[in-house]
């Protein structure tokens, strides 16, 4: 997993002697001045200095943001209220979010399947012994039914490939699934095809140039009410300012669509490293 992240942030661990070391290859990734997790997911402000760097709880919330276009259930909080549930290794708030953008991810993938996988796998999802493989995330209150749905197409697609499922989607049958899908979960199957990339756009410039422009309507206009006299002087404080913010977004910019595509990486490995715990009825 951690080489996988590494590779997505364009990190070379084989050029660090710390290869082989858990503990120092996660705080690179994490930390690492230029292209670590922490420094592409960082804000203008952040970078700078002027706030304290973001925080587990953070970038969860801001790849939610970027994937889905949507903000996250649970609200934003700086680096230091949330500092003792990143602190926390069972925190429920992080594995709230952690589902919330697993969640995001699934529905995105399971829309982009091919129609008569997305179906297969909603049809073999809703057999008792495959929905009841799922009760202990049931249990919990998430919204994973997408999330199981696509746990079960990669489980299918990954039986095709190796040739151990009928390549004819329609004549994959209940029993013969059962039976691979044991195997899957036993881990005797290879995961590295489990995780499937997915390319997001890097719209976080146009985004701050519509807020720039935004705002500086806003201005204008109350410029224009209140203080007519000045509005040559507002809006050419306005446009020194909006010129540094422009120039700060690149000199700073962070990468957010690619710690985005590493993070989910984490987060979906971690969810495929779990179900090594799940387990079907014995027949």
């Amino acid at each position: 997993m951690r080489s996988a992240t590494a590779f997505k942030l364009d990190i070379p661990l084989l050029h660090y002697e710390i290869l082989g070391n858990a503990h120092a290859e996660a705080d690179l990734i994490l930390f690492e001045p230029k292209k670590g997790l922490q420094r592409r997911t960082n804000s203008i402000f952040e970078s700078v200095g002027v706030s304290t760097k973001c925080n587990w709880y953070q970038i969860l919330r801001r790849a939610i943001h970027d994937l889905s276009d949507a903000e996250s259930s649970l609200k934003s909080k700086t680096a230091k209220e949330t500092f003792g549930e990143c602190a926390n290794p069972s925190s429920k708030v992080l594995h709230t979010l952690e589902m919330e953008l697993l969640d995001h991810m699934a529905k995105r993938h399971v829309q982009m399947l091919n129609p008569e996988l997305r179906q297969k796998a909603i049809e073999l999802y809703e057999k008792d012994e495959i929905y009841h493989m799922f009760d202990e995330l049931h249990e919990e209150g998430c919204q994973i039914h997408s999330i199981c749905i696509m746990f079960i197409a990669i489980a299918i697609s990954s039986g095709m490939q190796s040739g151990k499922l009928n390549m004819d989607i329609n004549q994959i049958h209940y029993n013969e699934f059962l039976e691979y899908l044991r195997s899957y979960l036993g881990g005797t199957n290879a995961v590295g095809d489990k995780v499937h990339s997915a390319q997001f756009a890097g719209t976080q410039v146009v985004f701050f140039i519509a807020r720039v422009i935004v705002v500086g309507s806003i201005v204008n206009l109350v410029g224009t009410v209140l203080f007519p006299p000045f509005l040559p002087f507002v809006s050419a404080g306005l446009f020194c300012v909006g010129v540094a913010l422009f120039v700060a977004a690149f000199i700073y910019r962070p990468s957010r669509e690619i710690s985005c595509q590493a993070t989910l990486l984490i987060v979906f490995q971690q969810f495929l490293l779990a179900t090594s715990k799940m387990d079907l009825p014995v027949s």
